[in-house]
């Protein structure tokens, strides 16, 4: 019985993580991100992601774990922005 209740808290949770995904796809589409890291003393860029809707989902948290694993001497930095409707 105690199994039964991990599962059911870990489904849910791996639902919500979907939805946060389908979400952004359907309704905020226009809605864009762009990360990247950098060094902090000679600021090149070794990483950088460009993306809108859906794709934005989690993005800062891959930007912190490539930032991460290039060392501490590197940061992770995030802009946001809204792209221009063509009708």
């Amino acid at each position: 019985m105690k199994n039964l209740g991990a599962i059911i808290v870990m489904l849910t949770g791996l639902i919500l993580i979907s939805c946060g995904y389908m979400f952004r796809e359907v309704v905020t589409t226009n809605s864009c991100q762009k990360c990247y890291v950098v060094h902090e003393t000679t600021l090149d860029t070794v990483w950088s992601e460009d993306d809108c809707g859906g794709g934005v989902h989690r993005m800062e948290d891959r930007c912190k774990i490539a930032a991460y694993d290039y060392g501490c001497e590197y940061v992770c930095t995030c802009e946001s922005y809204k792209q221009d409707t063509e009708e």
